[in-house]
């Protein structure tokens, strides 16, 4: 469902795949100049430690490129092997008259190259955009200047996505949402314009918290949209029967995320509610496209990936969640949510 509003009948989609999917072809050309990859995995099939091994290629990593080359019809995955399609075999082989390698291989020197091939093997986060920072996302985000770009990137999709969002939340009987690691608390603000009677409250660290607060203050709601500043890793906060974790937990690894997920639950009430809004993998790990060519983006330059729709339903039953649903809601995105439990 679209959000209703003027530009109801207008969807940017198309540019934020394009956005979001920067990488993923930097990745393929790395795996094809760099690692011969496909040539390599020719006349036989190879389970996920084989290829860990014979490429040297980390394990969060290598499930990123997986679900890429799977998504992009390069691979096919049976049980668990996985070999190369036809697709592959006719262009990415050098016995084939139609190889393409050479093709690919005129980007070889291309900087990101170099820089992906690094995250590959290390399985460390890369500098964000390529700078001579040497510091991450994480890291860059304890920085003013970078804190208040990058939480303009993410409230300027906020403001597309949030709408449909709010429409996927059952909130009658909610009182307090306190949306976890929130950025400019946009999904916040418009929850608050939806259910005016809730308490609604961001928590972010510093100087995020105070970046927020600014995008707040522009609106009615937000003025009445509390900002608290914390750590999630640290502690979540109690006093709130809905958790909203939108778009965060894509940030970071499966056992950072399971540790998230916990304090979640620790901090709810039995019965609570947790609403995780992402972009999610499918269950087979097979697609869909767009989403696995965001998660190189995420693979690259954060701690995390996409995962798919079984792994975050694991990992929230787990974490002592019950009653899992999941919908779509737009732009690729979808909205997970569970009860607290015993």
């Amino acid at each position: 469902m679209l959000p209703s509003s003027p530009l109801a009948d207008l969807d940017p989609t198309r540019l934020l795949r394009a956005r979001d999917a920067i990488y993923a072809t930097d990745l393929l050309i790395a795996t094809i100049t760099e690692y011969d990859f496909f040539h390599r995995l020719s006349g036989r099939s190879w389970t996920r430690t084989e290829l860990q091994s014979e490429f040297g290629i980390a394990a969060r990593p290598l499930d990123v490129m997986l679900t890429l080359f799977c998504a992009m019809d390069l691979l096919k995955w049976a049980g668990d092997r996985f070999e190369l399609s036809r697709q592959a075999a006719s262009f990415l082989t050098h016995e084939s008259r139609w190889d393409m390698g050479p093709y690919f291989a005129s980007l070889k020197l291309r900087p990101q190259i170099q820089q992906i091939v690094s995250v590959l093997a290390s399985d460390r986060p890369a500098d964000w955009e390529s700078s001579a920072t040497n510091q991450d996302w994480a890291t860059s985000m304890g920085d003013d200047a970078f804190a208040r770009r990058f939480t303009a990137a993410m409230n300027g999709r906020g403001e597309w996505l949030g709408p449909s969002l709010a429409d996927a939340l059952a909130l009658e009987r909610a009182t307090s949402v306190l949306d976890v690691g929130g950025g400019s608390g946009v999904y916040a603000r418009i929850i608050k314009e939806r259910h005016p009677e809730l308490r609604v409250a961001v928590l972010e660290k510093a100087p995020v918290d105070r970046v927020a607060r600014n995008y707040l203050d522009l609106t009615d709601a937000g003025k009445k949209t509390e900002v608290l500043t914390g750590d999630m890793f640290v502690s979540i906060p109690e006093g709130f029967g809905v958790h909203l974790f939108s778009n965060v937990l894509h940030d970071w690894r499966s056992s950072q995320v399971r540790e998230l997920l916990e304090r979640s639950r620790a901090s709810l009430p039995l019965g609570g509610l947790i609403a995780v809004h992402d972009a999610f993998i499918h269950r087979d790990k097979r697609g869909p496209l767009a989403v696995a060519e965001y998660s190189v983006l995420l693979m690259l330059l954060s701690e995390g990936q996409c995962y798919s729709i079984g792994e975050m339903e694991i990992f929230l039953e787990k974490a002592g969640f019950t009653d899992i649903d999941y919908r779509d809601t737009v732009a690729d995105r979808g909205v997970m949510t569970a009860r607290a439990g015993l």
